[in-house]
């Protein structure tokens, strides 16, 4: 079994600006597709904008017209987030109907939230104003009762890295994997790692979420109803056919109804 030193936490891709728009890959992040307008209307594309001056890429699903919910260490050292709803493009060149950027500075982690072990990995973003809903920018439904989910179908989304070493996506990817039990996981993470606060999942044909995928959703296939946060892989990469980590989302609702009332 492998100790926390063999995780990475989904890092956030550095971005120049928040105007960057990265050359895409002739690939796609491990065997993913391309989502079509209004597939994903809860998907929110977060850009961090870090104490350091530098900005950075993470993901984040919209859990009402005030709110979204994110990773915990894609707010370390943010000092303010452009959050853009409604689209599939990563770049204003490709601007879609219905586009909203809002700047936002005002969030909230778990207070438990843990970098060395990922534990309680999972924040909240305030938006600046209450945001109208449209066929494009929908609330996502947050599972509530206590199924492992195990076997399961899933959909994980994002705009991160389309292979290990690779550009981010320009257009929105998706990718179809099946939940792992727990103690399946620990076989790859070990104990100390898998909580009963993880989820995990994994492609039958390696797809993954990536770099840059941090704290976008991972919802069930059947409803999308949203089951996980993506959190943390393994050290080796994303294109090696290993389970991701993501943040349960059941363990966390009285949480989240705290903070935002959801």
């Amino acid at each position: 079994m492998l100790s926390l030193k063999k995780l990475f936490l989904f890092t956030l891709i550095s971005l120049v600006s928040s105007s960057t728009t990265p050359k895409q890959d002739e690939t796609r992040v491990v065997n993913g597709k391309d989502a079509k307008t209004g597939q994903f209307p809860y998907q929110a594309l977060v850009i961090v904008h870090l104490a350091n001056g530098q900005s950075a890429l993470c993901g984040g699903s919209l859990l009402s017209s005030e709110w979204i919910l994110t990773a915990g260490h894609c707010v370390e050292e943010a000092k303010s987030f452009n959050i853009t709803l409604g689209s599939i493009a990563l770049g204003s060149q490709n601007e879609d109907v219905g586009r909203i950027v809002l700047n936002s500075e005002e969030f909230i982690r778990h207070e438990d939230y843990n970098a060395g072990s990922a534990s309680n990995d999972i924040a909240v973003i305030k938006l600046p104003e209450k945001v109208t809903f449209t066929d494009n920018i929908q609330p996502v439904k947050l599972a509530s009762d206590k199924d492992s989910f195990a076997r399961q179908k899933v959909i994980v989304s994002g705009f991160g890295q389309q292979k290990d070493g690779g550009n981010v996506a320009q257009n929105l990817q998706y990718a179809e994997l099946e939940v792992i039990t727990n103690t399946q996981c620990m076989l790859v993470y070990g104990p100390l790692a898998i909580k009963s606060s993880s989820i995990c999942a994994r492609g039958p044909n390696g797809e993954s979420a990536c770099h840059g995928d941090s704290g976008g959703p991972l919802v069930l296939e059947q409803d999308k109803t949203q089951v996980g946060v993506v959190s943390f892989g393994h050290l080796v990469g994303c294109e090696k056919s290993i389970p991701v980590v993501y943040a349960r989302v059941t363990e966390f609702r009285e949480w989240i109804k705290e903070k935002t009332g959801v």
